[in-house]
């Protein structure tokens, strides 16, 4: 068991390792060490893989995973509903982490298990929300997946994991990362021009959202959203949509819903 500020944070068992950092349920207890609740806690522990290759690209590991907690803080305290929730955070010693609310489940697991029309329609909407906030100040995700996408008890889907976010601000922007282009970004999700040339941009998250959406219709994709993931996830940057709005718009009227506000 160790210490944040009052807190006293203790780890229960590992959720999972991405390719920068491994998740751990844990009790964080209060002062006295009478009241526990559960969380997530994501330790900083690059991936054996990334150490040979794209993490010795990086200036400076500490600051990339500073820039992933200060990216996630500030983008859910703009929208709650949104954005994974960092509480508490520890950025000293040998191995920084920071304390999310602990979802229910990811994405990938309720593919898995299977969604009725009512849910895709749901996790579409608020995945699709949460990329457009995203986007509207000013940062790619460049690594979204079903398994960077958490569902929380209350219904809510959000979006997680920013350790390859891109600050497209220069004059906000803490570091200027240094990876390996074509070594971002998961399997399918990752847009030819990643593969290719090792480019980003807002096209390539919307790549990754027509994929998305593609998995969570799986072999029932209705006709009517069929030509709205294929424009998502075309092979020319220039045939895709050029802002989540509109993608979000072409999927309410292909689903007859209505977006409702976040």
């Amino acid at each position: 068991m160790d210490a944040c500020g009052s807190y006293f944070i203790e780890d229960l068992e590992r959720l999972g390792q991405g390719g920068f950092g491994e998740v751990y349920k844990v009790n964080v207890y209060n002062s006295d060490r009478s009241y526990a609740t559960q969380y997530a806690r994501k330790y900083f522990s690059p991936a054996a893989e990334y150490e040979v290759t794209a993490v010795r690209e990086i200036a400076d590991l500490r600051q990339r995973f500073l820039v992933e907690i200060k990216t996630q803080y500030t983008l859910n305290s703009i929208n709650y509903n949104l954005i994974a929730p960092i509480v508490l955070f520890k950025t000293t010693g040998d191995k920084p982490y920071f304390i999310m609310e602990l979802a229910e489940c990811n994405l990938r697991k309720m593919i898995d298990n299977g969604m009725d029309i009512a849910e895709k329609r749901v996790a579409v909407i608020q995945i699709l929300q949460g990329v457009k906030l995203i986007h509207d100040n000013n940062y790619i995700h460049r690594d979204l997946k079903p398994e960077n996408i958490l569902r929380y008890a209350n219904g809510w889907y959000k979006i997680s994991d920013f350790g390859l976010v891109k600050d497209l601000d220069d004059l906000r922007a803490a570091i200027k990362t240094k990876f390996n282009p074509q070594g971002m970004g998961s399997g399918t999700y990752r847009a030819p021009e990643i593969i290719d040339f090792g480019k980003f941009s807002v096209q390539s998250d919307i790549y990754a959202l027509g994929r998305i959406i593609s998995d969570i219709y799986s072999s029932a994709i209705p006709s009517r959203l069929r030509p709205v993931i294929n424009k998502a996830t075309s092979y020319l940057v220039e045939d895709r949509y050029l802002t989540v709005d509109k993608l979000l718009e072409d999927f309410c009227s292909a689903t007859h819903v209505t977006a409702e506000a976040s």
